[in-house]
């Protein structure tokens, strides 16, 4: 048996590591499905009702979180990690101090250095970001020109 702290922790770690570029929130299954898995996933209209899909508990074809761009779901995951340590800390005036901008928000880790185990993942986070942003550089397109298929000893 949790206490409601312990409760509070496991749930804004776990939304502040849950991968919601590939999986989705489902209200009427058990267990993690990727998002693409969802039935109605081709029928929303635009590529930012997919930014988070969390399944509408009273119609499965409703995505609740249609309207959550990529940035509001960084500035959620950041809230869910100040939110983790916060409560990790025990330090409740952290926890419900209000959200202003990015610029003037506290660091959270100046006030909560990472522990080894968050630097390992912050730190594997960065490397696969940069990781990705080196193959896409490395991907150029070729072009193929006419006569490059012609057999050579055609005259």
């Amino acid at each position: 048996t949790d206490t409601l702290l312990e409760l509070m922790i496991q749930f804004f770690e776990m939304y502040h590591r849950f991968n919601f570029k590939l999986l989705q929130i489902s209200t009427s299954r058990i267990g993690l499905e990727s998002k693409i898995c969802h039935e109605y996933y081709t029928s929303f209209k635009y590529a930012h009702q997919t930014t988070m899909v969390v399944e509408d508990p009273s119609s499965r074809s409703a995505n609740v979180t249609r309207n959550v761009r990529p940035y509001r779901l960084t500035i959620m995951q950041n809230e869910f990690f100040r939110a983790y340590k916060a409560t990790k800390h025990a330090n409740w005036q952290f926890l419900m101090t209000k959200y202003i901008t990015h610029h003037q928000d506290i660091n959270i880790f100046t006030k909560y250095p990472p522990s080894d185990a968050e630097q390992e993942y912050l730190l594997n986070v960065k490397m696969d970001k940069d990781n990705a942003q080196k193959q896409q550089q490395q991907e150029v397109i070729v072009p193929i020109h006419p006569n490059q298929f012609e057999d050579a000893d055609a005259t």
